[in-house]
This record gives C-alpha cells, structure tokens and sequence, in this order.
C-alpha cells in the first residue's frame, strides 16, 4: 500500500542522512565565537582551532581601529555638512523664487516700455501731421 511504502522510503532516506550528517562538522555558537566540532559529539578540545583563532585576531585587530573619539568626529563633521547642504539647498531654492519673481517684474516692465515705445511713435506722427 501507498502509506507503507512512502514510509519505508522517508526511513531509509532518514537513516542515509544521519549516517551522511554524523561524518559533517557541526558549527555551535558559545560567547558569540563560532566553533566547529565533530557531530559526535559538541564538546571542544583543549586546543582552540583555526576558526576561533582567527575570529579572536579579526575581533582584536578591529578594536584596535575603532578609536570612539574620531569617530564621534567623524560623524560630527557628517552631520555638520549635511545642515551645510540643507541650508544651501534652502538658500539656493529662496535665490530661485526671488530669480523668477525678478525676471517676471522685467518681463513686465520691458512690455510696458514697448507699449510706451508705440504710444509715443504714436504721438511723434500725430504731432507731425498737426504741425
């Protein structure tokens, strides 16, 4: 029957896997450093191996890097620029509008000059013809 032979078939996959898995390290985590040990059993030698070694001098040699001070400087001068930029972003967005605003007020100005052009040809031919 169905049922009888995919269980036959999940136990012998089963029993192949933990037979595959007990040759595979197994990685545990203890004091957030990574350390192998043999799926048997996760118990470590008295030896620290390669990977705790390595995890040790990476964790040291970046502490020695991080100096708080300068990075609080670091970020000091970040946030100095970024209100640098804002404001400059504020100011450049303020000298647009008042650009616009004044380039309107010419537009306006230059088509009452040329209006005032035509009235006084206008008045220049009137004046010609009466004289």
């Amino acid at each position: 029957d169905m049922t009888t032979s995919a269980a036959n078939i999940v136990t012998k996959n089963s029993s192949a896997l933990a037979t595959r898995s007990a040759k595979i390290p197994r990685i545990c985590f203890s004091n957030d450093i990574t350390k192998v040990a043999p799926a048997s059993n996760h118990v470590e030698s008295g030896a620290p191996n390669l990977l705790d070694t390595t995890l040790t001098k990476f964790d040291d040699a970046l502490l020695d890097e991080v100096n708080p001070d300068e990075e609080m400087a670091m970020l000091d001068q970040l946030l100095e620029l970024q209100h640098k930029d804002n404001e400059f972003d504020k100011e450049q967005k303020k000298d647009q509008e008042e650009l616009e605003q004044v380039e309107g007020e010419l537009q306006e100005q230059e088509s009452m000059l040329l209006h005032l052009r035509e009235s006084l040809k206008v008045y220049h031919d009137m004046k010609g013809k009466y004289e």
